[in-house]
């Protein structure tokens, strides 16, 4: 597992406004890879990775942790809005062929692999074993829509409605991206608050549950895409030039957002919660993703620790492996047996999250080197601009 930094030499300049982005016979479009967004991955997984931990030392912290799966949907958007915006400068057209080419070299041999082990788990842990119609809804990218329905289902395939969300996004962005300018995308984008907000109003009024129903519904989750789609085209291909002061500023506004939303929102409730304090509550995470976006985002290369961008680098399978991981390490620690009393508590907690993330890590590097690796080189062959 190498932790090396990439090389940045080879990167042309990404801040050109997209119209500006020509075709030219016999050359490619400028490559795009901002290293800085690798980091910010990771630490969408590690705020994930808090919140599912049995450590509840500092409970706002642990459920504002549930925000990070935000910041992973508005990466998303963000950087597939990017990407198709270039590709369609630079073509005058987008490939619908080599973009679902692309997204399933990337999601799916891990996703579906994933699937198989949680099945094989299921047969011989008891408590691991999933009701078929959670395997069949998440085979088929309708995971949320099934969980919003039913509950979670046990064992580790938990988190992973996430991915449908994700797909779901993929079936039309594509297509819009295609057919619309960018006036008329910032105006689809807009159109998704609303929309997100009055699905949370209908919700509440049915009384469905703010961690459940409300949490896994996609137009729900599709405020988080808005907001990085109107980075992208706000941005036009620029980066913004930040003061360090500002950047500061703009993080510690984002973390404290964040905890704001989980200590009155209500977001992380289990029962029944204001309609109201949802929808500014689930703004207030999309300013506070936002906040952080633009805190880390054109930031000096030279400030990127390179392990964290490996780690951001393998985030997908982070996240795929960490819910496995913490019930593995809860296991071996036997917190019954260790956490007697306060401190007892304190060092158990840190020694769950240490080993269980040393696990993780140890998985998503071993997913990524003979699972995914090989899958992103033939990846490589439908890109039409270069990333990472």
């Amino acid at each position: 597992m190498s932790a090396t930094a990439p090389s940045f030499a080879d990167i042309s300049p990404v801040t050109l406004p997209f119209r500006q982005i020509k075709s030219t016979v016999g050359e490619r479009p400028p490559r795009y890879y901002q290293p800085e967004l690798d980091m910010l991955r990771f630490v969408a997984f590690l705020a994930v990775f808090v919140r599912h931990s049995s450590y509840n030392a500092w409970p706002i912290i642990s459920r504002a942790g549930a925000y990070g799966l935000s910041l992973f949907f508005l990466l998303s958007g963000f950087l597939i809005t990017e990407l198709l915006q270039r590709e369609k400068a630079f073509t005058g057209t987008i490939s619908f062929r080599n973009f679902y080419i692309r997204r399933a070299l990337r999601i799916w041999p891990l996703y579906y692999g994933f699937l198989l082990l949680a099945l094989g788990l299921g047969a011989a842990i008891p408590s691991y074993r999933t009701q078929p119609g959670y395997l069949i809804s998440f085979a088929f990218m309708v995971g949320n829509l099934y969980v919003a329905r039913n509950g979670t289902p046990n064992g580790p395939i938990v988190t992973l409605w996430s991915i449908s969300v994700e797909e779901q996004f993929y079936l039309f962005w594509p297509l819009l991206t295609r057919l619309c300018g960018l006036r008329t995308l910032r105006a689809i984008a807009l159109c998704v608050f609303p929309i997100s907000w009055a699905t949370i109003i209908v919700l509440s009024a049915h009384h469905d549950s703010p961690t459940v129903g409300i949490w896994t519904n996609s137009f729900v989750e599709f405020e988080f895409f808005a907001c990085g789609v109107l980075l992208s085209l706000g941005f036009n291909g620029s980066i913004p030039t930040v003061p360090i002061g500002g950047r500061i500023a703009l993080l510690a506004a984002g973390i404290g957002l964040w905890l704001a939303a989980a200590r009155w929102a209500g977001i992380n409730d289990i029962e029944p919660a204001s309609a109201l304090g949802l929808v500014i509550g689930y703004f207030g995470v999309c300013v506070g993703c936002v906040a952080l976006f633009l805190g880390v985002y054109g930031i000096r290369q030279s400030w990127l620790p390179g392990p964290l961008l490996y780690l951001g680098r393998i985030s997908y399978g982070l996240y795929v492996f960490h819910k496995p991981c913490l019930d593995l390490a809860t296991w071996l620690l036997d917190y019954d047996r260790i956490a007697h009393s306060q401190v007892a508590h304190v060092i158990y907690g840190i020694g769950h999250i240490a080993l269980a993330l040393i696990f993780t890590v140890v998985a998503a590097a071993l997913s990524y080197r003979y699972c995914e690796a090989p899958f992103l080189s033939v990846k490589k062959k439908f890109s039409i601009v270069r990333s990472r």
